[in-house]
């Protein structure tokens, strides 16, 4: 992801004519976009809206979640499905949800950006292992907790 995610970066700052990055994502996209930054060089700040601290969460959780049905094409063989996996809604192959699965945002050994927000979801909590990790590794960023708001 790193190499990608780094072009990505350098040609957002070309083309908007800024200096700094922010990334912001929600739920797999959150640890997705705190994965880049710590592949990556020069993301500013991050938002992470109520994110899987490990993949392995979201992996379990997904798959329990209704999926999307669609239509299945005649070339949608038995074979080809069994190497699949639907998760929140979608369908990853074997070697994705395997990939997502090792992810582990509290293993990070270094912050990811100098400066980070964490939004949390449903009040529960849950993502206060990986703030209370990220205000470990603080040497000079920031990280803030926002919790959610029970409805």
């Amino acid at each position: 992801m790193a190499p990608k995610l780094q072009a990505a970066l350098v040609e957002a700052k070309r083309l908007s004519g800024l200096a700094r990055v922010s990334l912001i994502g929600l739920h797999l996209g959150a640890t997705l976009a705190m994965r880049g930054a710590l592949d990556a060089a020069g993301v500013d700040s991050l938002v992470l809206w109520a994110p899987y601290a490990k993949g392995r969460t979201f992996v379990a959780r997904g798959s329990r979640l209704p999926g999307i049905e669609r239509r299945r094409k005649p070339e949608f063989s038995a074979r080809r499905r069994s190497r699949r996996s639907r998760a929140a809604g979608f369908l990853f192959t074997a070697a994705t949800m395997d990939e997502i699965s090792g992810l582990d945002l509290t293993a990070a050994a270094v912050s990811p950006a100098p400066a980070t927000l964490v939004v949390g979801r449903d009040g529960n909590g849950s993502e206060l292992p990986l703030v209370k990790h990220l205000q470990s590794l603080a040497r000079g960023s920031r990280t803030a907790w926002r919790p959610a708001t029970p409805t």
